[in-house]
């Protein structure tokens, strides 16, 4: 509903309990001014304890590994890249307002990996994503116990509701040709295969599991 609401001509999100540096929002503004080709503008973000927020490091698990990957892409590019992992925590982008279509918004009642389903949409949407090199635009994001990312368990079940919706969107997209959109059709039901045959190692592949991977998937995907 904020997306919907919003007045301004650019659009970012912020988890509650993360933060954005000082000089964020007039770097990406400056990222923009400089080519008017970008849709979206993105940073690196860093992590950080509460008891300690001047320690920051490039990964979840408090190390500086860097995972965040710089690059300058657009439609089939950029899907194929999202179509195995989320590239961008919820706050490191910043949208123009102008270039977002109507129709792409937060997908309610999900839970887990809404934002990985809004940056796949904007990208099925053919929208550019660009790494803004300006260091002053990093994004912090606060690591603790009750971080999403740390609830393993419930992560894991939302997956399939995620690859049904990446499914849909891979059916109406008309940015990418008609072999790839197979291909990639094929490697999204490839991890719904996965996350059944790691339901089944968990849980053990008696009928009650079963059950619940042909209901999260369908039957041919359990089945396989």
């Amino acid at each position: 509903n904020g997306i919907k609401v919003a007045k301004g001509m650019y659009l970012t999100f912020l988890d509650a309990d993360d933060l954005l540096t000082p000089h964020k929002l007039e770097a990406h503004k400056l990222h923009f001014d400089s080519d008017q080709n970008i849709d979206i503008s993105y940073s690196d973000c860093h992590y950080f304890e509460t008891k300690k927020p001047t320690d920051l490091y490039a990964s979840f698990n408090l190390t500086n590994q860097e995972w965040v990957e710089k690059f300058r892409a657009r439609g089939e590019s950029l899907i194929t890249r999202l179509i195995d992992k989320n590239l961008f925590v919820v706050s490191a982008p910043v949208i123009k307002r102008s270039s977002l279509p109507e129709t792409i918004y937060f997908r309610e009642g999900m839970k887990f990996y809404e934002d990985w389903l809004f940056w796949f949409s904007c990208a099925a949407a053919n929208l550019s994503f660009n790494y803004c090199e300006d260091r002053r635009c990093s994004t912090l994001i606060r690591v603790h116990g009750a971080s999403a990312v740390q609830d393993r368990k419930k992560m894991f079940l939302g997956i399939p509701k995620l690859r049904k919706e990446i499914m849909e969107i891979l059916d109406t997209t008309d940015c990418i040709s008609a072999s790839t959109k197979k291909q990639l059709k094929q490697k999204n039901r490839k991890h719904m295969e996965k996350w059944c045959r790691k339901h089944f190692i968990n849980s053990g592949a008696n009928i009650l599991s079963i059950k619940e991977a042909v209901a999260a998937t369908d039957r041919k995907t359990a089945y396989s």
